[in-house]
C-alpha cells in the first residue's frame, strides 16, 4: 500500500500465520535428535534478591521451590506458580562477579534456559547452527552447563546432569 507505515514483516512470521503450529501435537520431525531442546525456566537479573522474593511470593502468589550459590558467588532462587510447569530463577551477582553489570533498565533478562541430554554436543550442534559460544562447558556439582547467545545477545544456558562414569556404580 501506497503510503503505509506498515512495516513488511518477516517471511517466518508470515509461514507462522498461513499455518500456525498445532498447540499440543508433537511434531517428531522438528526435534533435533536424541538431544531435543526442552524450554526449562527464564532467569532475570535482581538488584535486591529479597526485595525481589517478596514480590514475587506476596504480589504474584509464586513459592520459592530451590536456591543455590554460584561458584562465583552469586545467588540463585528458584520460583513457580501454583500448577504451572514453568519456573522463574531470579539470579543476584555480586560486584567483581564476571556477569555483574550496572544496572540499566531493561536489561533484567538473564538467560533462558534449556534442558538437554547432552551438554557438549548440544553446544557444539547449537553454535555450528549459528548461536554465538559465551561460556564453554563446565561442570558444577551434579550438572553441567553451558551458555550461548542468540542473534539479539540474549543468553541460552544449556543444562544437564553430569553423566555417571562408566567404571563407577
Amino acid at each position: 500500500m501506497k503510503g503505509s507505515s506498515r512495516v513488511n514483516e518477516p517471511s517466518l512470521l508470515n509461514s507462522l500465520e498461513r499455518d500456525p503450529p498445532r498447540l499440543g501435537v508433537a511434531n517428531t520431525q522438528e526435534r533435533i535428535g536424541p538431544d531435543m531442546l526442552r524450554l526449562l525456566y527464564t532467569g532475570i537479573r535482581v538488584r535486591d534478591l529479597d526485595r525481589s522474593i517478596e514480590f514475587y511470593r506476596k504480589v504474584m502468589g509464586m513459592k520459592v521451590s530451590r536456591k543455590g550459590k554460584m561458584r562465583h558467588g552469586g545467588i540463585w532462587v528458584e520460583l513457580k506458580s501454583p500448577g504451572s510447569p514453568q519456573r522463574l530463577e531470579l539470579n543476584w551477582y555480586p560486584t567483581g562477579s564476571r556477569f555483574h553489570t550496572p544496572y540499566r533498565k531493561g536489561e533484567e533478562l538473564d538467560h533462558l534456559a534449556f534442558r538437554v541430554a547432552d551438554v557438549s554436543h548440544s553446544f557444539r550442534e547449537v553454535t555450528a547452527k549459528g548461536a554465538r559460544a559465551e561460556v564453554e562447558p563446565f561442570k558444577e556439582a551434579r550438572y553441567q552447563f553451558a551458555f550461548v547467545s542468540d542473534p539479539d545477545g540474549i543468553w541460552i544456558e544449556l543444562l544437564g546432569r553430569n553423566r555417571a562414569d562408566p567404571g563407577s556404580k
